[in-house]
Parts: structure tokens; sequence; C-alpha cells
């Protein structure tokens, strides 16, 4: 039922009327002048249909009778238009139901947008001020990182000297401000810190056959460094920590919560296209300096040769590095046909490669 005007067509008097379709029938229902009901009933097929959209009115007029009708306002129709047959209908819903259909759009895409934003947006924006977070800062935060793991990797002062030897003479132009450090522990591993660190572990360097190896392990972790791989993913994975932070460009509050989580570094692995970035950039730069690329390669097969269980400590290298078979025929696809070459400095890195793994 809905509620309008009635109009007789006699006088411009306008009466109250309760409006009830059924299959065929228009029934209405008016008060006479003494305030008894009376009733109407139209046929559905002698009334006919004028919206005015200005007022937002419907007026039904009865062909038989001239000048009788009822005007209704718009909400009033649309609650009965469904029990109307389709040529006393209009091409619009009720407005209550637009009004939730569109708030519900509204909130759902509103919804999707939060999703996309805080998993996608966030992330990247998060991750391209990592490329560009001031290099003061990253060794600021490196440093700090370092300190704090310092305790647990058991550094060998005299090793860590001739590492830095080793990685010095590889000739790096930018690996000026970078540190390089032994660590006495049997994980097969090695890492990069930002801000220009890098820690071998003893159990690597155990398990390498040639200093060509220890050439490769360097090479790749220097590009990890020079692309700020570790500052992106930790900067990825803290984004929403880092928001407020970006917005108010706040960048020693960004440094505080980076130093705060800094041991996410710990278990954060590089994503695959990092480490293809790292193995192709890094085997670049070994034929760049005329070192053999095939080093490289060859660590990642004598890594193979070891049959780990993946949940042993001691292959974390494995573990954080996943895919070498991808990975090493992503290499040879390269360096297959590339002439081994033999750099002046491969006799004193072949020295200080014995120095690192024997005892002294």
């Amino acid at each position: 039922m809905a509620k309008g005007k009635y109009f007789d067509g006699l006088t411009s008097s306008e009466h109250e009327a309760t409006i009830n379709p059924s299959l065929q029938r228009l029934g209405i229902i008016i008060s006479d002048p003494y305030g008894r009901p009376k009733f109407l009933d139209w046929d559905l097929e002698d009334i006919e249909i004028e919206y005015n959209e200005f007022a937002k009115r419907v007026k039904l007029e009865n062909k038989t009778e001239p000048r009788k009708r009822i005007e209704l306002e718009l909400s009033e129709f649309l609650s009965i238009q469904d029990q109307l047959p389709k040529n006393l209908r209009l091409g619009i819903r009720s407005n209550g139901l637009r009004k939730i259909w569109l708030f519900g759009a509204i909130s759902l895409f509103i919804i999707g947008f939060l999703i996309f934003s805080y998993f996608v947006m966030l992330p990247y924006f998060a991750e391209k001020v990592a490329i560009n977070f001031p290099q003061s800062y990253e060794r600021k935060l490196g440093l700090s990182v370092f300190e704090s793991m310092e305790s647990d990797l058991d550094i060998d002062s005299t090793k860590s000297h001739d590492l830095q030897l080793f990685f010095n003479g590889l000739g790096y132009d930018e690996s000026k401000n970078v540190q390089v450090f032994y660590s006495k522990t049997n994980d097969i591993n090695a890492f990069a810190i930002p801000g220009g660190f890098i820690v071998v572990n003893e159990g690597l360097i155990n398990s390498m056959n040639n200093y060509k190896e220890l050439q490769g392990v360097l090479a790749h972790e220097f590009i990890h460094i020079k692309h700020r791989h570790s500052l992106r993913i930790l900067f990825r994975s803290l984004s929403s920590y880092l928001a407020i932070s970006l917005v108010f460009g706040d960048i020693n509050g960004i440094l505080a919560i980076l130093i705060q989580n800094s041991n996410e570094l710990r278990s954060l692995s590089y994503s695959r296209t990092m480490e293809t970035e790292a193995d192709i950039n890094g085997a670049e730069l070994m034929v760049e300096k005329g070192f053999d690329p095939h080093g490289m390669i060859e660590l990642m097969e004598t890594l193979k040769s070891h049959t780990p269980n993946i949940e042993n400590e001691v292959f974390k290298y494995l573990a954080t590095h996943p895919d070498l078979d991808l990975r090493i025929n992503n290499l040879e696809k390269v360096y297959s046909n590339q002439a081994k070459t033999l750099n002046a400095d491969s006799l004193i890195s072949k020295s200080i490669f014995l120095n690192l793994k024997n005892d002294r």
C-alpha cells in the first residue's frame, strides 16, 4: 500500500488516499465528507502514468473518467511499483534502495582501496623512499644493526682483516666504504647489512673449493648493498609502522623505527628478482674487473653438492637463497661461452683465501 492524493476532477479539493494494487485492479480508499471510508476500484488497463521529474511526483489518471487522478510522492509510488504491470512502472528504483546500493558500493570501494593501499601501495612507496634514503642515515642504521648482531657473530678480527684485503683487491669503484667481516659460525651463510656491511660465515668459506667462489659471494653481496636490497625489504616489511613518519617527512623517526626493528633483517628473504639481479649484476661486475664469472656458478654447484637438511641451522644459506638450479641456469645462459680470465691479483687472492680456510 501507498499514500497519495485523490482528485475527483469536479473540484480542486484533494483527498487523502490509500492505494492498494492487486493483480488487475487498483484499489483506492478515500474518506467522504462525513469521514466515512469510500472505496474506488480502477482497472489497471485504464490507467495512464505520468512522472514529474522536477517535482518527484507520479500521476496516475483514469482514462475512462477524465480528470480523475491520483498523485503520489515518488518514494510512495516506488514502494508499490513492483506490483504493477510493466507499462505502469518507472525505470528507476526506490531512492532508499538506491542510497543503500550507493553506500554499499562506496564502502566496498573504500575497503578495497584501503586493502590495496596497505598491501601494495604502501610497501611500494616505502621501497621508493628506501631507494632515496640518505646514505648517512643508512650507514647509521647499518652500524646499529651490525652492533646488535656482533655478539652473536663471533667475529674473527684477524681473518676479517684478510677478508677485507681480499675484497679490496676486487677493485670495485663504489666499495670504499664497504666493511667485510669473518664470522666464526658454522652456518653456510653470507649476508649484507644496509650501509655497507658484509658478513661471511666460516661455514660458507669452508665449503668452498677455490677463491673464485669467494669472489662470487662477495660480488653477489656487494650488489645487494649497491642496490639497497636489504634496506628496501626492511622498509617494505615495516611500511605500516613507517607510514606516519613518511607523511610528516620525519627521517629521524623513520631511522628510530628501523633501528628498533633491525632484527627483522635476520628473518627477511630477498625476492627472486633481487636475487637474480645480484647474481647477474654480480657476474657482470666480475667480468668487468677481469675475474671469472664461473666462480659464482661454481659456488652454487658446491652448495648443491652437499645434501643438506634445510631444517638444519647449518644450511641457512640454502634456506634463504632458494632455487639454486634456476639461478645456475640463468647464469650459464649468459656466461656459458664466456672465456675464463685470469686477473693479475689472482695469486694474491688465492693466498689470502688459503689463509682464510686454514687455522692460524
